[in-house]
C-alpha cells in the first residue's frame, strides 16, 4: 500500500470519536447515473460515521449565540440538523476545529471562501470523496444504495419526516444513513447534472465566490424521497437550507 493511501489509527484520539477512516484509492464516480461519468484517484480521508445531529449543532449555535435550526416539530437531539444554510455548515466547522485545537478549513471573507485543504480541521466533504464513502471504499460490494441493494435495510426513505441517525443498517465501512433520511451538503458547486467541476480534494479549485442564488451539491436523498432517488451516484443542487437537507463532517488523514 502506498503512503499516500495509508489509513492513520486515531483510535485514542477524542478529535475523531465520531469519524470513520476512508483508505484513498480509484473509482468511478458518477458510474451507472450520469452520462459522463469519470474516475477519481483520492487519498485517505475521514468522514463522519452519521450527518451532524441537532444536539450538536445546537451546542455551536448556543456557544455562538446563532440562531437555532426549526426542527419542524419533529423533535431535536440525535435527528439530523435541517434547514442549515451551506455557509452555515462552514461556520460549524470552522468552530468545532477550533473548540479541538485543530486548524480551521475556511477562511469566510464576505462573498469569497477559501478552502486551506492542508488544514486538519473538519469540513464538508467534497462529492467525490462523499460518494467514494457511500460505495464503500476499497470494501465495496457494488451496492446499488449505500450498504445494500435493499434500501429499507438502509435508508428512511418514503416517510413523513427525519429520524435519529443510526437506526438503519450501515454501510461497508460502517457508515449510516448515507442515503435517506437527508439530503448532505458537500463542497463542490453545481454546474449540472451530467458534469462535475472537479474540485476534488487533491487537485481543485479551493475558492469559492460566494453569490446570490449559488447552488451546491447534496448527495444521498432524503426523508420525503422513493428509491428512485437514492442511488449512490445521484446528485442534486440545492441554493439553500431546506427540512430535507443536512450534512456530515469529514476531515483531511493526518500522519
Amino acid at each position: 500500500m502506498s503512503e499516500t493511501h495509508r489509513v492513520p489509527n486515531f483510535q485514542s484520539d477524542i478529535h475523531y470519536s465520531n469519524l470513520v477512516p476512508v483508505e484513498g484509492g480509484s473509482f468511478i464516480i458518477g458510474e451507472d447515473y450520469i452520462t459522463i461519468p469519470h474516475n477519481v484517484d483520492l487519498p485517505s480521508f475521514y468522514i463522519g460515521k452519521n450527518a451532524v445531529t441537532f444536539a450538536e449543532y445546537d451546542a455551536f449555535c448556543i456557544a455562538t449565540e446563532h440562531m437555532q435550526a426549526f426542527d419542524c416539530y419533529w423533535g431535536r437531539d440525535k435527528r439530523p440538523v435541517i434547514l442549515v444554510e451551506w455557509l452555515e455548515c462552514l461556520s460549524y466547522c470552522n468552530w468545532l476545529s477550533q473548540q479541538h485545537g485543530l486548524i480551521p478549513s475556511y477562511d469566510i471573507q464576505n462573498s469569497i471562501v477559501q478552502w486551506d485543504i492542508s488544514a486538519n480541521g473538519y469540513r464538508l466533504p467534497t462529492e467525490a470523496e462523499w460518494e467514494y464513502a457511500a460505495r464503500g471504499g476499497i470494501q465495496t460490494h457494488g451496492f446499488q444504495y449505500s450498504g445494500s441493494n435493499d434500501i429499507m435495510k438502509v435508508a428512511w426513505c418514503s416517510v413523513a419526516q427525519t429520524y435519529d441517525v443510526c437506526k438503519k443498517e450501515a454501510n461497508e465501512l460502517g457508515l449510516y444513513d448515507m442515503n435517506g433520511n437527508v439530503w448532505e451538503w458537500c463542497w463542490n458547486k453545481w454546474v449540472g447534472k451530467d458534469r462535475f467541476d472537479r474540485n476534488e480534494r487533491d487537485n481543485g479549485d479551493n475558492n469559492i465566490d460566494i453569490l446570490r442564488n449559488d447552488v451546491f451539491i447534496t448527495k444521498g436523498g432524503a426523508w420525503r424521497n422513493n428509491h428512485s432517488r437514492m442511488h449512490v451516484a445521484m446528485r442534486m443542487g440545492s441554493s439553500g437550507a431546506g427540512n430535507d437537507i443536512g450534512f456530515r463532517l469529514a476531515r483531511n488523514a493526518d500522519y
